[in-house]
């Protein structure tokens, strides 16, 4: 990769907009430079000033976007400056986007949380008969996850409908349907097929018009490796042997269900605020927490986490891919959110959000999160 020339950053920083929860106390930190603050936030995460971010955090009237780095330009060379529309891939951030448009397709009577996969997969074994949609979303449904699928030499990426077609070969689950929680990127795949099957539309075709488009997020779009022209697209990369390298795709990175949107920090800041306008209404479905036959809870509703910290509710999500993490977090309770982008890996995005919170309340979230 090309050297990278003097970091560039941009600084923006506004009030406060519409749809915001109730006032709370001011952040427990001293620091008043945005870009300090950003360093704070990350601090723990990334340790490289060059590395690439974009980044946006907000509570109580204080509103912080801070960008770093650039993009790459998938041939190695360094790119464009990130900005607050740069395209960054959401690997698992999409799954909450997945589940807002099943939501859609059920609200509309178009189809049933409760309905069995197999009335969409006729061919996967008797073994997939207990499994639901709402199973899928609440990754309760112990189907295998597709990663384990053996390679067949191709070198060809797998894609979305090669999944149900190995699960077809698959004549047992992780535990009985319904019994446990385990993460399934299988699950989110399969909900992403559904969603073309019900709306009879491709899934970029019906994600824009139940998701990005009532959000308002115009900047969003599926990618299909390949074939989708992404505008001011990130690239991804990674640190090899203490050089930085353009790493944006693998075997792996060509589904979409499970972690296949692009966006950016304007997108997700309206993403949120579409999430706590309709957070009465989706407090029956995605914002609810799943009690397993034990009594014990999962953390996670459908396609989202759900947790707290000194007491609040905090809704959140990462992803992971190679070249790429993202975290979304946001309170139906206080005014606080975040958005982090990154077309570098770092070891846990999570720690972002706990760091957030620390900010905040001086403590992290009351739960450890179940992958």
């Amino acid at each position: 990769m090309k050297t990278m020339p003097n970091e560039k950053e941009i600084i923006i920083t506004d009030e406060e907009s519409a749809v915001r929860p109730t006032a709370a106390p001011t952040v427990a930190t001293d620091i008043t430079s945005d870009s300090e603050l950003a360093d704070a936030l990350l601090s723990g995460v990334i340790d490289d000033p060059s590395h690439p971010f974009a980044l946006l955090f907000s509570y109580n009237g204080r509103r912080t976007v801070v960008c770093r780095g650039y993009t790459g330009d998938g041939h190695g060379g360094v790119g464009d400056a990130i900005g607050t529309d740069t395209r960054f891939r959401l690997a698992s951030v999409t799954k909450q986007l997945v589940a807002r448009a099943v939501t859609a397709l059920v609200f509309q009577g178009k189809m049933d949380f409760d309905d069995g996969i197999r009335t969409f997969f006729p061919s996967l074994p008797d073994v997939y008969e207990a499994v639901t949609v709402r199973m899928l979303l609440n990754h309760t449904s112990g189907i295998p996850n597709y990663e384990a699928m053996p390679d067949d030499g191709s070198g060809l990426q797998v894609v979305d409908t090669d999944v149900p077609v190995y699960l077809a070969t698959r004549h047992k689950t992780y535990f009985t349907p319904g019994s446990d929680y385990r993460y399934s990127n299988s699950g989110f795949v399969l909900l992403g097929l559904i969603v073309e099957k019900v709306s009879g539309m491709s899934l970029s075709e019906a994600m824009k018009t139940l998701v990005f488009d009532p959000a308002g997020m115009e900047k969003t779009l599926v990618n299909i490796q390949g074939k989708t022209v992404i505008p001011k697209r990130a690239y991804g990369h990674r640190t090899e042997n203490g050089s930085v390298t353009e790493r944006d795709q693998y075997r792996w990175s060509a589904t979409v269900g499970d972690g296949g949107v692009y966006s950016c920090l304007e997108d997700l800041d309206l993403w949120i605020d579409d999430m706590l306008k309709n957070n009465e209404r989706l407090s029956g479905s995605m914002l609810k927490d799943v009690m397993l036959p034990g009594g014990a809870m999962t953390g996670y509703g459908m396609g989202i986490r759900l947790k707290k910290a000194a007491g609040k509710r905090i809704i959140c999500h990462t992803g992971e891919t190679i070249g790429f993490r993202s975290a979304v977090m946001f309170s139906p309770d206080i005014p606080l959110r975040l958005v982090f982008l990154t077309n570098r890996e770092v070891n846990e995005p999570f720690d972002v959000i706990n760091i957030a919170l620390k900010t905040v309340f001086g403590e992290s979230l009351e739960t450890p999160i179940q992958i």
